[in-house]
């Protein structure tokens, strides 16, 4: 099998042919279906040997299972009844060869967990919190079904308890989420009371005997449940909350008391042996988790419009449940039935569920929407003042969009005190910041620091109300939102005077020098200085398509100018499909051609984009060379068409269309004049030329003027002049209007002294024209 794939592997020439067709029928093929672009050689390979391996790895790992389930198994069966001989083997067996195996598939499973989730962020499943929760809570509520079927065992004792252990991986997840957020003590109190369950239930299956350890245990977990749902309380402000969303709260509480006394009389008329004192202690929680409930209702309620309210509720209902499972355990009549039983299940379930829900949520938050206009400013402080207005903006409506109304006026209250407090001469009003002239009047640096000092605050508070992670990626989104002027400006006078901008001000360094690197390496700012690449760097905006986005349509006039950062764009012209990869640009250079090519992206692809208005705003401003550098690139292609040209490097192709010069000129001028010094050699881009010819004599041209050549579009004409080191040997005079570069004779000898092949061509081409004329005369 393997030298077969080695010949393979040589025959195609495609080395790690099997890793980048998995690669490729992973992502890029379906991808390239989605937006019917063609496949080319190496694609079709890989598509073909991606989906042929797959299936066989299907079939291989079908096959070895239905292998150890008959042979290995009876084998190990036998060994194990034929002594302590065979026990032992059994034994050697099973930890060299059933321990790798299980370890292979819980990592198999687990790659396989991963490539779902990444499958489903691609799609965007995972920005529906209530899709999520909802599969979550199908897979707990399924789970449930396990005791009906296996009833007390080891097997429901492992689910059980593996349930619990989801719970606490995944809470130990969320912690770095939630640091310096006030609820953070809360989920550190929820994560105990897991890992509390997970360790009662673990016991319950390896030390039955122990039960009233285990018990007590519970009974410590119930007692922090209480103690979060006080913190939770804190975390609510409860004079934006209605009466009857109070009134719902306080009737739990009221609740809790009769009903943990009903509680602690029914464990009592059940227990006969058990005090009064003690059945009060087993029915504590029952009255702790009533009251967590009421206490955590208020949580609830106030993120009912926020994508976390459905985690919360899964978790509100999972506690619900928790209390009856542990209710129904503790009467006789009820333990260990299948009601007891499907209950611990479902309540572990839905623990696991609401925190996998809640990781998935938090983790795929909506940081995008925010989009400002690319807008000329009257100045520095003008631009200061709008990257910080859009800043604040943008950090309030993540915090709305994510946590709801009620953080968000919780974080507009407390920056109105601030305000007024420490006398900024800013005001807020919600989603709208108003600058005070005395804050607009003060030097820049003044200003950067008052701005730098109210965002520091605002950060701080968001860091309270939702987590240090998500305010450090709300800032980040919030900045990468701002057009790239504002950008700039915010960095050079406020971000360096803000602790928490250090990692946005590297980021930000390093995009940009990027950013140049790439203007850099395209032809059409070949000429431009590096101020003026920085100012090109500034006016682009990023842009993100899908695959299979037409970005710009056959017969549509360009909007701009895009330049491709990263992905692949196709140019299709009928059935010319051209490829456009990093570096590639296409749209308006300096008017507005229609194209009869349409750009689609084949797949996700991010493109940088200057408006039409904006290129010719930098051509006329702050990077005039850009003009230069679109006639450049015009010159630039006009000589690699010639074949004269056409195997020279860039570097001197670059130089040749330089020093060229553009000339328009009428028909009927003379562009070479026989027997008179010229010095140029000229290329045609538009137009026709006559080349004539009078007899040379001693006294000069004489005789009747022949006509000896007609030159179009990518002709050249002056070259005699230059091999021969003479004056012109015919006369070449425009019969229409006329294009031409001009390249000076000086530039050429340059070029021609560092290159022989151009050399020969000139000569052939030099000697072959001269031959001819002489053989018409």
């Amino acid at each position: 099998e393997l030298d077969g794939y080695f010949i393979l592997v040589d025959a195609l020439r495609l080395p790690n042919l099997r890793k980048r067709a998995l690669e490729f029928i992973g992502g890029p093929l379906w991808q390239k279906i989605r937006s019917h672009s063609p496949l080319n050689r190496e694609e079709r390979i890989f598509a073909g040997y991606g989906l042929l391996s797959a299936i066989y790895t299907g079939v291989a790992v079908m096959m070895a299972t239905l292998f150890w389930q008959r042979q290995f198994g009876s084998m190990v069966g036998e060994l194990w009844a034929s002594g302590w001989f065979g026990q032992l083997l059994a034994i050697l067996l099973f930890g060299l060869v059933i321990v790798p195996l299980i370890i292979g598939i819980i990592l198999a499973g687990w790659g396989l967990v991963r490539a779902t989730a990444d499958w489903m962020v691609r799609r965007g499943y995972t920005r529906n919190p209530l899709l999520i929760a909802t599969v979550f809570g199908l897979l707990a509520l399924t789970s449930g079904l396990f005791p009906l079927r296996f009833g007390v065992s080891w097997e429901t004792g492992l689910v059980l308890t593996g349930w619990w252990m989801v719970a606490v991986i995944v809470q130990g997840y969320l912690q770095s989420d939630y640091a310096g957020a006030w609820i953070s003590r809360a989920l550190a109190s929820f994560l105990l009371i897991s890992l509390i369950e997970m360790i009662a239930q673990a016991g319950y299956l390896v030390a039955p005997d122990a039960v009233r350890i285990w018990s007590g245990l519970e009974i410590a977990g119930y007692a922090l449940l209480l103690f979060a749902g006080f913190i939770a309380l804190l975390d609510v402000n409860l004079q934006q909350q209605n009466s009857s969303q109070l009134i719902a709260s306080a009737l739990l509480l009221t609740l809790a008391f009769p009903l943990g006394a009903i509680a602690a009389e029914l464990i009592r008329i059940a227990h006969p042996e058990y005090s009064s004192l003690w059945a009060l202690i087993a029915a504590v929680p029952i009255y702790s988790g009533v009251i967590g409930q009421a206490l955590l209702l208020p949580l609830l309620i106030s993120l009912r419009d926020t994508r976390l309210f459905w985690s919360w509720l899964l978790l509100w209902s999972g506690i619900l449940i928790q209390i009856g499972s542990y209710l129904l355990e503790l009467l006789p009549e009820w333990r260990n039935t299948p009601l007891a039983l499907v209950s611990l299940i479902v309540a572990a379930g839905l623990w696991a569920a609401a925190w996998s829900t809640h990781l998935v949520t938090l983790r795929s938050v909506s940081l995008s929407g925010l989009s400002w206009p690319l807008t000329t400013a009257l100045g520095e402080a003008v631009r200061l003042q709008d990257a910080f207005r859009h800043l604040y903006i943008g950090l309030y409506r993540l915090l709305r969009n994510n946590y709801g109304v009620q953080r968000t006026r919780t974080l507009d209250d407390r920056m109105d005190v601030l305000a007024a407090t420490a006398n900024w001469e800013i005001t807020f009003d919600r989603d709208q910041v108003r600058i005070g002239p005395t804050v607009q009047s003060l030097p820049l640096d003044e200003q950067g620091a008052r701005y730098a000092e109210v965002l520091q605050y605002a950060v701080t508070i968001l860091e309270q109300l939702a987590g240090r992670t998500f305010a450090h990626r709300a800032l980040v989104a919030a900045y990468d939102a701002l057009p790239w002027p504002e950008r700039e400006a915010l960095e050079r006078h406020c971000l360096a005077q803000m602790a928490k901008a250090y990692e946005i001000l590297h980021t930000f360094g390093n995009a940009r020098e990027a950013r140049i690197r790439l203007l850099r390496q395209i032809d059409l700012f070949a000429t431009c200085d590096d101020h003026e690449l920085q100012a090109l760097a500034a006016a682009f905006t990023d842009q993100r398509v899908h695959a299979g986005e037409i970005i710009l349509g056959a017969g549509e006039p360009p909007r701009g100018i895009w330049v491709i950062e990263t992905g692949e764009v196709l140019a299709r012209n009928g059935d010319t499909v051209q490829e456009l990869h990093r570096g590639d640009y296409f749209g308006e250079l300096q008017g507005p051609e229609i194209t009869d090519y349409e750009y689609r992206a084949s797949i996700e692809s991010m493109l940088l984009y200057l408006p039409a208005g904006e290129l010719h705003r930098m051509m006329h401003g702050a990077a005039p060379h850009t003009a230069e550098g679109a006639e450049l690139l015009k010159r630039m292609r006009l000589l690699e068409r010639v074949s004269l040209f056409a195997n020279l490097p860039r570097a001197q192709l670059r130089e040749l269309a330089r020093a060229a010069i553009h000339q328009t000129v009428a028909a009927r001028h003379i562009l070479i004049r026989q027997g008179r010094p010229n010095g140029y050699l000229y290329v045609i881009a538009d137009g026709q030329v006559a080349v004539l010819r009078r007899e040379e004599t001693e006294q000069g041209p004489r005789g009747n003027v022949r006509l000896v050549a007609r030159l179009g579009p990518t002709e050249f004409c002056g070259e005699v002049e230059l091999i021969r080191g003479t004056l012109p040997v015919a006369t070449v005079i425009a019969l229409t209007p006329l294009d031409v570069i001009a390249i000076p004779h000086h530039v050429l000898k340059r070029v021609m002294v560092g290159g022989d092949h151009i050399t020969q061509q000139f000569e052939q081409i030099g000697s072959g024209r001269l031959l001819e004329w002489r053989t018409q005369s």
